[in-house]
């Protein structure tokens, strides 16, 4: 409680306070103590610090519900990040070059109020930046100049607060979102390696460590996706249950164990992380292993019985009749067997209930 302030009116000075009315006026208008009203004043400061430090949070927390979101939804439209045009490249350069001469400008002056003009002018240009598409490379550049800034204000100038930080925080999660989509780009484990070192680097130099938590979750996925289904290249202890499939003739039970034992095999080797798979999705990728052979290999594993294979697909992998009914489609068109194909639709229509 502030003292000598009545409690029904704490509320008004509040907001007086709040508005920046003069605490030296209030105690002279409303004969309160001047010592009572810093209190007053002190309180509400840390009030609106911890709103803002909320907020913040808030933001964070916003900014990683996106990301989840187009992680697992990977034909999502949340952001409208694209990849930079060779039409743009040009400009990006002449402002980065413009930045650098600014830079040189700098430090070669030690007029307070020169260097507030090209602080100010800086400013400019990266917001400028930020408006357009960029590299990894030429947003690891920019990082560099937040850097410098961040060091020349600590050691020249006499408000310590470094003036960038939200344009800071605005190029971070810009950079995250170029980060997704050179992972979403990958095609091979080392250059995912390549993205993980970057952003280990990344994260000893930056604050918001939080933010880049949805790009190792999107590596660590994909990884062990490419590790364990590159290619849908199926296991040579399942090329068997695949052929007995295809054939129509499964031992269902003989076939999950080996999946099983599979399974159990695949998830020790990988690294132990709450981002792991679990066995049973684990199970779930070599069904699909297993399903996409079939659908794209005739070849290999022509389908003899179709409505045989349909039902045991459906019965081992617990999928849809429609994923069941597409693989073995899939498998007799692609031999040109379209009577096959045609008398299967006719005689599952009322099984299945197809429309």
């Amino acid at each position: 409680m502030i003292k000598d302030i009545d409690m029904d009116y704490i509320g008004i000075f509040s907001e007086y306070i709040k508005k920046g009315y003069s605490i030296e006026l209030i105690s002279s208008e409303f004969e309160i103590p001047i010592e009572n009203l810093l209190n007053l004043k002190k309180q509400i400061n840390e009030e609106i610090k911890e709103e803002n430090l909320q907020r913040k949070l808030l933001d964070k927390i916003n900014y990683m519900n996106k990301k989840y979101f187009e992680l697992y939804n990977e034909d999502s439209n949340v952001s409208n990040f694209c990849e930079q045009l060779d039409s743009e490249k040009e400009e990006v350069e002449n402002i980065i070059t413009k930045i650098n001469n600014l830079i040189d400008e700098l430090n070669e002056t030690d007029s307070q109020k020169i260097n507030k003009t090209i602080g100010k002018n800086i400013n400019v240009e990266l917001n400028k930046l930020y408006k357009m598409n960029l590299t990894l490379e030429q947003l690891e550049r920019i990082q560099g100049y937040f850097n410098f800034l961040n060091n020349y204000y600590k050691r020249n100038v006499k408000n310590k607060k470094f003036l960038y930080l939200d344009l800071k925080n605005k190029f971070d999660l810009k950079q995250i979102d170029t980060l997704s989509l050179e992972v979403k780009k990958a095609t091979s484990i080392d250059r995912l390696n390549e993205l993980k070192e970057l952003i280990n680097d990344l994260k000893k130099n930056n604050k918001n460590v939080m933010f880049f938590s949805s790009v190792d979750l999107l590596i660590s996925r994909k990884k062990q996706e490419m590790e364990l289904n590159k290619k849908h290249v199926l296991p040579k202890s399942m090329e068997s249950i695949a052929l007995q499939l295809a054939d129509g003739n499964l031992e269902i039970k003989n076939a999950n164990e080996i999946i099983d034992r599979e399974s159990k095999k695949a998830v020790s080797l990988l690294p132990k992380n709450k981002f792991s798979l679990t066995e049973e999705q684990q199970k779930n990728i070599f069904y699909n292993i297993i399903i996409q052979n079939i659908a794209n290999d005739s070849v290999r594993f022509p389908i003899k019985n179709p409505k045989d294979t349909l039902s045991q697909i459906i019965e081992l992998s617990g999928c849809t009749v429609n994923c069941a009914l597409n693989c073995v489609l899939d498998n007799l068109l692609s031999m040109e067997r379209i009577d096959g194909a045609k008398q299967l639709l006719s005689s599952i229509h009322d099984k299945y209930k197809l429309r």
